[in-house]
C-alpha cells in the first residue's frame, strides 16, 4: 500500500517511482488491474488538483485505455471489477467538474454497474463499501428534477445510507485505506454540508494530519465560523518540499481573512 500512501500524501513522484520500479522488475504483475488503477488515481489526483483543461483531457484519453485494459481480464479475474467500477468513478467526477455532462452520466452508470457485478461475483472485496458509499451519496444528493433518471438506471440511495457505508468502511479498514476513508468522511461532510454532530464524533485521519487533512479541517471550520481557527492553523502550516503543491490551503486562509 505504500503507492496509495504516496498519492494520498501528495508524493507524485514517488508513487510514480514505485510504479515505473514494478513495471521494471515485474513485468506481468505491474500491469495488473490493481496497479493499473493505482496508475489512474495518481493521474485522477493530478487532474483533480490542477483543475487545468489539457490535463483532464489527458487524464480521460489515458484512462479510457486502462479501463479497456481491465476489461480483458475482467471474465479471469472478477476481482477486477472494483478497480474498474473506481476508474469509472473517478471519471465521472472529473467529467462533471469540467461540464461534461454526458460523459460524467455515462460513467457513472458505468461504475455503478460494476459495482454490483462486484457485489455479486466478489462480495468480500473491502473496496466495495468505499464505492457504495460515494455513489449513495451521489444518488442521494441528486436535485429531485433528475430522479426520473434515477429510476431508469435503477438507482436510489439516501446521504444518511452513504455516510454510513463509509463509515463501515472505516471501521473495517485499516493503514492507508482507513486514511483514505476518513478523508472521504471529512470531504462528503463538508461538501453535502452534513455536520459532524450527525454523523458521528469527530475523525482524525493521522496524528499528523497530511496537507488533505488540514485542507478538510479547514474547510470545515470555515464552513462552521471559525475564522480565526483556520487563519491560525493554515498560517502554521508548511506543505513538505516533495508534495505536489497545493494551492487550495492558501486560497482558503485567503477566504478566512
Amino acid at each position: 500500500m505504500r503507492t496509495l500512501d504516496h498519492i494520498i500524501e501528495l508524493l507524485g513522484d514517488e508513487a510514480d517511482s514505485l510504479l515505473r520500479q514494478s513495471r521494471n522488475e515485474n513485468p506481468g504483475i505491474s500491469g495488473t488491474p490493481g496497479n493499473i488503477y493505482l496508475q489512474n488515481y495518481l493521474e485522477f489526483m493530478e487532474a483533480l488538483i490542477s483543475g487545468e483543461r489539457n490535463e483532464f483531457d489527458r487524464y480521460h484519453e489515458a484512462s479510457g485505455k486502462r479501463i479497456k485494459s481491465i476489461r480483458d481480464v475482467v471474465k479471469e479475474n472478477p476481482g477486477s471489477l472494483i478497480d474498474l467500477s473506481s476508474i469509472h468513478l473517478q471519471s465521472s467526477l472529473l467529467c462533471a467538474y469540467h461540464g461534461e455532462v454526458y460523459r460524467a452520466i455515462k460513467h457513472f452508470y458505468q461504475a455503478y454497474r460494476n459495482l454490483r457485478q462486484c457485489e455479486e461475483k466478489n462480495p468480500g472485496h473491502p473496496g466495495k463499501l468505499r464505492n457504495r458509499g460515494l455513489i449513495t451519496l451521489i444518488v442521494g444528493s441528486v436535485p429531485d428534477e433528475f430522479n426520473w433518471l434515477l429510476k431508469v438506471f435503477g438507482m436510489r440511495g439516501e446521504i444518511r445510507e452513504g455516510f454510513g457505508y463509509l463509515e463501515e468502511y472505516y471501521a473495517f479498514s485499516e493503514g492507508t485505506e482507513r486514511i483514505e476513508a476518513c478523508l472521504l468522511i471529512k470531504f462528503a461532510r463538508q461538501t453535502l454540508s452534513q455536520g459532524t454532530q450527525d454523523n458521528g464524533t469527530d475523525l482524525i485521519c493521522r496524528s499528523d494530519p497530511s496537507t488533505l487533512e488540514v485542507y478538510a479541517n479547514a474547510l470545515s471550520d470555515l464552513g462552521n465560523g471559525k475564522s480565526r481557527k483556520v487563519i491560525e492553523d493554515l498560517g502554521n502550516y508548511r506543505q513538505d518540499g516533495d508534495e505536489r503543491v497545493f494551492p487550495y490551503n492558501d486560497l482558503l486562509f485567503g477566504e478566512a481573512l
